[in-house]
């Protein structure tokens, strides 16, 4: 896409101090400054007091036109700020956009396909995607992609919601990781109308530099510390919790980004190793219509099984949580309404504090809130034949697309939220060199690619 879309004005930008015909016009208008070797014959003291007042003058005008070159350096340097988008440009830029993620082609497919030959599919939809064909759109896109931000705040959007990812200062930027970072913002921030932000974990606000990161993310970065989001609960956690904030208790992030934010009705929440095999808008709506279908509002969606802890002693474990109420899911892709983000600072606030993946089911549970959980398809390996019985009796939990019993009355792993790591990168790698050509839609976590 070319800079049609939004053209820049045009700024005169005034030349370098080395340029030479700059040099010479400047110069030009330096008066030139004989010395007086002595004064002439007749002269009176008055003419003498005023010619050396002239000399005086003349040599504070010629003082300040050397100055010039520097001053034009000065403003040289000034970054040129973009326009602000028109509503004329929102409306193309989005369009463009659109049609730029429909773009992605879904391949019809039954049954699994041959070339998945160590793994046991279960659930398969028929929704089927290339590796190339999905991402390929992204590969060379303009830097506008990013400004979807200024042409949402004007719409009218009746449940407005804001999904971030999170990620580390410092963070490589591999073309793995900034290609899914461009297919997320684009098929959220443009498609769906959700704005989306890269919150960065950075140890100082001052410290943090932009230029670290491309700069077609500069618009979209959210830099925010451990005291941004531990400030309000510190004396309620101080000495009671033995996790890193950031890394195992980031939903103080949810919280901070809802007071921040108060505008959003939902915020979805992803790590920087989550990645969706059909493009974002594809999953979220599916999920957002099915999950409506179970419940009139869904608090809290997960895209893995919750299990009941109760007694029993885990990493999860923590004795600020009634048994009751003890539950455990992973939680790296969610999404929060604004009540139930209201009722996890309310919580902290009380002194509960836990492990987020214990933390946030336990909350929806203890809070009587509803929660969706949408598991499609299944994945797992042969020889990993580990199976999972998720905790079904609750009556606030709601399954969308269970799939069937195995032996036992157990169910398999459910989604590849639960892949050991090197099956989840390899079942990504053979997707990526088409050992695998077809992947349904789901979710993938942990894919850590460093290419």
């Amino acid at each position: 896409m070319s800079d049609r879309f939004f053209p820049l004005e045009k700024t005169n930008i005034l030349p370098e101090e080395d340029d030479e015909s700059f040099q010479k016009e400047t110069n030009s208008n330096i008066p030139r400054i004989v010395p007086v070797i002595g004064v002439q014959k007749g002269f009176s003291k008055i003419k003498i007091v005023f010619c050396l007042a002239i000399l005086i003058l003349l040599g504070i005008i010629a003082t300040e036109s050397l100055k010039s070159p520097r001053i034009v350096k000065e403003q040289k340097t000034q970054k040129i700020l973009e326009p602000s988008l028109t509503e004329a440009q929102c409306i193309q830029l989005r369009l463009y956009y659109e049609q730029l993620v429909d773009s992605i082609k879904v391949y019809n497919i039954s049954t699994a396909p041959e070339r998945i030959e160590d793994w046991n599919v279960r659930n398969f939809v028929t929704q089927n995607f290339q590796y190339e064909n999905r991402f390929s759109p992204y590969a060379n896109i303009n830097k506008t992609y990013s400004r979807y931000a200024e042409c949402n705040k004007n719409l009218i959007i009746e449940d407005r919601s804001a999904v971030y990812i999170q990620i580390r200062d410092g963070r490589q930027m591999t073309p793995d990781l900034l290609t899914s970072l461009r297919a997320l913002f684009i098929e959220t921030g443009w498609k769906m109308k959700i704005d989306a932000y890269l919150v960065v974990h950075v140890d100082s606000i001052e410290g943090f530099k932009k230029d670290n990161f491309p700069e077609e993310l500069h618009p979209i970065l959210l830099p925010v510390t451990e005291k941004n989001v531990s400030n309000d609960f510190i004396d309620r956690i101080k000495g009671r919790y033995i996790w890193t904030l950031m890394k195992d208790a980031n939903y103080l992030t949810d919280i901070w980004i809802s007071n921040k934010f108060p505008q959003y009705n939902y915020i979805w929440t992803l790590e920087d190793d989550v990645r969706s095999i059909a493009p974002w808008s594809y999953l979220m709506e599916d999920t957002i219509n099915s999950c409506n279908k179970q419940t009139a509002e869904s608090h809290l969606i997960l895209f893995a099984p919750i299990f009941h802890i109760g007694n029993k002693s885990t990493y999860w474990k923590t004795d600020l949580i009634p048994q009751e109420h003890s539950y455990k899911a992973f939680t790296n892709l969610r999404r929060l309404s604004r009540t139930f983000i209201k009722s996890l600072e309310n919580a902290t606030l009380n002194h509960q504090f836990a492990n987020l993946e214990h933390f946030i089911p336990s909350m929806a549970s203890q809070y009587d809130l509803d929660v969706c959980v949408y598991v499609q398809p299944t994945f797992y390996k042969d020889t990993d034949d580990e199976v999972y019985t998720p905790h079904l009796e609750h009556k606030r939990f709601h399954y969308v697309n269970l799939p069937p019993l195995e032996k036992n009355n157990t169910y398999p792993t459910l989604g590849c939220f639960h892949c050991c790591h090197a099956d989840t990168i390899d079942l990504w790698h053979q997707w990526q060199n088409k050992t695998i050509e077809y992947l349904p839609m789901m979710v993938m976590h942990p894919v850590k690619v460093n290419t």
